[in-house]
């Protein structure tokens, strides 16, 4: 050790880095007292899973990360899940069961030495149906390409085991802070995904599917979270300009002035999304200082024509994405969008190249053959191949029955992604009979 300065800051290291001690984790043994079971219960109905365990050593600073998950996705304390942890146990709440909660619930005690684990299987059936014979409720609402005038809802069709075939879907918006429902589309659609136009700039929304059949109409899904109307590429245009070296002032570009005349013309159009019945266009706006609104026109032509068509004649759009359906799938469409303000239209912008919207290839072929094997007296694991011809497979379904019965009732009552499944409260392994069943996101 080289002597150092007293005055020196440093001059202490040395001796007290010395005589630090080193640090030992404490490695803290996890044993499950009492573990939830399966939980088998119905749409609307509530289910608690609870679990104790005993720590060695029980120190009340040093105490474990209790963690759930649903099937692999981490939970947390929401409207539709409570968590409560506290020492030496730990409960998870479903307060008001969808078929969104079915599937397997790990609780995962973490720990710096390592973690101990519980699962169990909650499945959540069909609640009653508004009419008899109507479908079950669609599920797995998701928001997708949020803007300003419109966004896209998807969701997973019901099983349909003792209902007549979906004829297709109706989707419901609600504004936050309100409680009217206002159905978004005049027929029912077929495929699992619509975009919803006519949304309020600035305002939020929930959204919800209900399924049809020839009997009536599905209870609705569980809403999705709320989704404000927002146009993401407004904060790009964003910047900030130093006045004086000290005042920060947000504006969009410099803002000159340029009343009195039309909008320049957008350029880069393209399509983001290609479906069976719609497109979803994107372009690059053009440069604007004026203060008077501006919108855009699409306009579409089949290929090998130019006779252009106004697409949105009655709903003008504000940012610079929008989606074009009531095409017609498998053909051959172009497009090209205008600018417009108070004092005129623009030229076009540069026409997209030829855009083909999907054609459905199908439904999937069947898995392959079912193997079942004893898990226990009530128990069964079974496993399968997947299907040869996939053609948009999104999980499968799995029914069952009694050996003589023709009552076929859903084992799981949300599709399931893997090629096994384990089936819990048979009656007797030797009675039951299984069919398997798949599902395709026709979208």
């Amino acid at each position: 050790y080289k002597e150092e300065d007293e005055s020196s800051p440093y001059a202490w290291l040395p001796f007290t880095a010395a005589m630090l001690p080193k640090i030992h984790y404490t490695k803290i043994n996890i044993t499950f007292v009492e573990k939830f079971g399966p939980v088998f219960a119905t749409e609307g109905e509530s289910a608690t899973l609870s679990a104790t365990m005993t720590l060695d050593p029980n120190l009340a600073n040093l105490q474990p990360e209790a963690q759930w998950y649903r099937d692999d996705t981490r939970l947390f304390d929401s409207k539709w899940v409570k968590i409560e942890t506290g020492r030496g146990y730990t409960t998870i709440t479903l307060p008001n069961l969808f078929k969104d909660d079915e599937g397997l619930y790990t609780l995962r005690m973490v720990t710096k030495g390592g973690t101990a684990e519980h699962s169990a299987f909650v499945s959540v059936a069909d609640g009653p149906p508004p009419v008899p014979s109507a479908p079950g409720a669609p599920m797995d609402i998701k928001i997708h390409d949020a803007n300003r005038d419109y966004v896209i809802v998807s969701w997973k069709p019901p099983n349909t085991t003792t209902e007549g075939p979906i004829i297709g879907y109706f989707v419901d918006k609600c504004e936050v802070g309100t409680e009217n429902w206002t159905q978004c589309n005049d027929h029912p659609i077929k495929i699992c995904k619509y975009p919803v136009s006519g949304l309020f700039e600035g305002h939020s929304y929930y959204f919800r599917v209900r399924a049809v059949n020839s009997r009536g109409i599905s209870k609705p899904s569980r809403m999705s979270d709320p989704i404000a109307a927002l146009d993401p590429t407004e904060f790009e245009r964003l910047h900030a300009k130093k006045l004086g070296g000290k005042l920060d002032v947000v504006s969009y570009h410099d803002e000159e002035e340029a009343e009195g005349k039309p909008a320049g013309a957008p350029s880069g159009v393209y399509a983001s999304e290609t479906d069976r019945t719609y497109v979803v266009l994107s372009w690059k706006a053009p440069a604007y200082f004026g203060k008077a609104p501006m919108w855009y026109y699409i306009e579409k032509a089949m290929a090998n024509t130019e006779a252009w068509q106004r697409v949105n004649t009655k709903v003008p759009i504000r940012s610079p994405r929008y989606a074009v359906f009531d095409l017609a799938e498998g053909k051959q469409y172009k497009f090209r969008v205008l600018s417009a303000n108070m004092y005129g239209t623009s030229e076009p912008s540069k026409p997209t190249g030829l855009i083909e919207t999907l054609e459905l290839k199908g439904v999937p072929s069947a898995p392959g053959q079912v193997i079942a094997t004893r898990e226990t007296d009530t128990s069964v694991l079974i496993q399968w191949a997947p299907p040869k011809e996939p053609n948009n497979l999104i999980g499968y379904y799995i029914d069952q029955c009694v050996k003589g019965s023709k009552d076929w009732t859903s084992a799981n009552h949300k599709p399931h992604k893997n090629t096994k499944y384990v089936l819990n409260q048979l009656q007797t392994i030797h009675d039951a009979v299984l069919q398997l069943l798949v599902i395709v996101n026709v979208t």
